[in-house]
């Protein structure tokens, strides 16, 4: 197995050492310049997934759940799911379970964390949309 190798090593460095050296036509390299340069004039377009009207909605949604959870014009449910429609689920008995209470201060955080990170996310895609010019 060594020999071998060896034998390797010396044919590869023979063909190497023989080998002609191979060079590029004289203006290749302006050549590739010039048509890389003509392809930077061509923008791509930009189509965000999420059109910005939709964060405007869901931001202002999120807006209005936390005022009117904060004036007390929303009363959080207190009341298990309770009963379903008639859609086979009517062998169940679901009039024991009920949601866990959660504290009025996790639900104004959680919102509070939406906001921020509504906020933050349009923040970025400006950055964004201004950096690379969609």
């Amino acid at each position: 197995m060594k020999d071998n190798k060896e034998y390797q090593d010396h044919f590869i460095e023979k063909l190497l050492k023989d080998a002609p050296k191979e060079e590029a036509p004289a203006g290749f390299t302006d050549s590739v310049m010039k048509q890389l340069l003509a392809e930077e004039g061509a923008t791509l377009q930009y189509k965000p997934l999420i059109a910005p009207w939709v964060w405007y909605m869901l931001g202002g949604f999120v807006c209005a759940l936390f005022v009117l959870s904060a004036t007390g014009m929303v009363e959080w449910a207190d009341s298990g799911i309770g009963s379903f429609p008639d859609s086979g689920l009517s062998g169940l008995d679901l009039s024991s379970f009920s949601l866990p209470q959660v504290p009025p201060n996790l639900v104004y955080g959680l919102m509070a964390f939406s906001a921020f990170a509504l906020l933050h996310l349009y923040w970025i895609n400006g950055r964004i949309q201004r950096r690379f010019g969609y």
